[in-house]
């Protein structure tokens, strides 16, 4: 992607997406979008209907309440100050016994998210901050779809999957015992063995 951003949308994103699948002359995919990008492959979605086959959407916020927009904007803030916020990220993502158990993973990401540059990266952490700002009519939307989380995922949370997945008229919710937001680590068997007759079925 390119970077020196000022300012980021959600039609940035999904424009980067229209232009990538021309690029690579697909006109038709399944579509998985996690985090922030499970956000942007609704806003992709909503308007591109004819592309997609299915979609998945993995910790994927919804609804977040008073308090939960609270946390987040708490974080950016920090993070616009140069606070440290690696550490509560890998608690948040990982069960403490994975971080114990995966030391090499936990380095992976520690050092990833270290190389993030503020200028960078708070532009796209600004998107996803005020992301319920940014309301989809799913009334007429019926692309079969897999909402996805962890049972521990403390930021995108069960039960906005749940909501979420009400909200979808042909929709699956898949809840992933004891994983947190990195569930494509933690449950990987799982996750993926899911996504395979997901998309296969």
């Amino acid at each position: 992607s390119k970077k020196n951003h000022k300012e980021l949308t959600f039609k940035d994103f999904v424009l980067q997406w229209e232009l990538l699948l021309k690029y690579l002359k697909i006109d038709k995919c399944n579509l998985i979008g996690f985090s922030i990008g499970a956000l942007i492959a609704q806003h992709f979605a909503v308007k591109n209907t004819k592309k997609l086959n299915k979609l998945i959407l993995i910790g994927s916020v919804f609804q977040r309440n008073k308090d939960q927009i609270a946390l987040v904007k708490n974080r950016f803030e920090q993070a616009k100050k140069g606070g440290d916020i690696v550490n509560s990220a890998i608690r948040r993502w990982f069960n403490s016994d994975y971080i114990k158990k995966n030391p090499d993973i936990i380095n992976l990401f520690n050092d990833m998210l270290k190389r993030n540059k503020k200028k960078d990266f708070l532009p796209a952490y600004k998107v996803f901050v005020h992301a319920d700002e940014h309301l989809l009519n799913f009334n007429n939307f019926d692309i079969k779809t897999l909402v996805m989380t962890g049972e521990n995922e403390e930021g995108s949370t069960p039960e906005m999957s749940a909501k979420l997945h009400k909200k979808l008229n042909n929709s699956e919710l898949f809840i992933i015992p004891k994983a947190k937001h990195m569930v494509s680590y933690e449950e990987s068997e799982v996750v993926n063995k899911k996504l395979y007759q997901f998309i296969n079925n």
